[in-house]
């Protein structure tokens, strides 16, 4: 991998990681919100994983643990697995963003090469 596309491509999956983080930690929709807009396409998939995730471990869980708190907040177990799936979705779809984006540019640079003529020879 050319090694611009590796620091581009490193940067741009923390910072959709430390939205992530921000979310979860002060549960708010906004981070959330920006690093689906940061990962489209990826990030609908993921956003999809987002609420998928939390209705089975809430489902699961709740066969285990206690679902809701005193005063009807969610309980800690929940909030940091939660935030931990939506972390991760929302960074392998920022991966999966860069590499689609390198495999783009690859086909594309290879078709331009393609179409080039040759120069030098001579025909006939």
């Amino acid at each position: 991998m050319h090694r611009g596309w590796l620091i581009g491509g490193a940067a741009y999956v923390v910072v959709i990681g430390g939205l992530a983080v921000t979310g979860g930690l002060t549960r708010t929709a906004q981070p959330y919100l920006a690093a689906l807009v940061l990962t489209l396409p990826l990030g609908v998939p993921a956003l999809l994983g987002v609420y998928g995730g939390y209705a089975l471990m809430e489902g699961i869980g709740g066969l285990f643990a206690a679902t809701t708190v005193n005063g009807g907040g969610e309980p800690h177990w929940l909030s940091i697995a939660s935030t931990a799936l939506n972390v991760v979705l929302f960074m392998a779809a920022a991966a999966g963003n860069v590499l689609l984006a390198r495999n783009f540019c690859r086909a594309r640079r290879r078709s331009r090469a393609a179409s080039v003529p040759v120069s030098g020879r001579s025909r006939g």
